[in-house]
């Protein structure tokens, strides 16, 4: 039972799509060329209990706001020892500030590596 409680939110992680942190590309980046450019990957995700009940508040927050975007809500969250990095394409400056702010208001954090992108209109 411990396993499959561990196992899902590393699944929450690895769904969520990852995206280059450049502002001009907004195609998904593939675990490949993550790694190519140093970027964190679901793979990088800490499996420490402590770091997974992070990552799991902040996903539950993240979800739970109704002003966010899908695209939003589907950011790459990881945690290890209170590093939030977040990855991945919202709609507006302002899904993006949101997003930050709700990382940063668990307790567990001690900082945010924001690589969040604005999509091109």
């Amino acid at each position: 039972m411990l396993k499959l409680l561990v196992l899902i939110p590393i699944a929450l992680v690895a769904a969520c799509s990852e995206h280059d942190a450049t502002e001009a590309h907004t195609a998904p980046m593939s675990s490949t060329a993550a790694m190519k450019d140093g970027a964190l990957t679901a793979m990088d995700q800490s499996n420490a209990k402590s770091d997974l009940s992070h990552l799991a508040e902040i996903r539950k927050a993240i979800e739970a706001d109704d002003t966010l975007s899908m695209a939003a809500k589907n950011v790459t969250v990881l945690t290890k020892s209170g590093v939030v990095t977040l990855r991945g394409t919202v709609a507006s400056a302002a899904e993006r500030a949101r997003v930050e702010q709700l990382a940063h208001q668990c307790p567990a954090t001690k900082s945010v590596d924001d690589q969040l992108t604005v999509e091109a209109k």
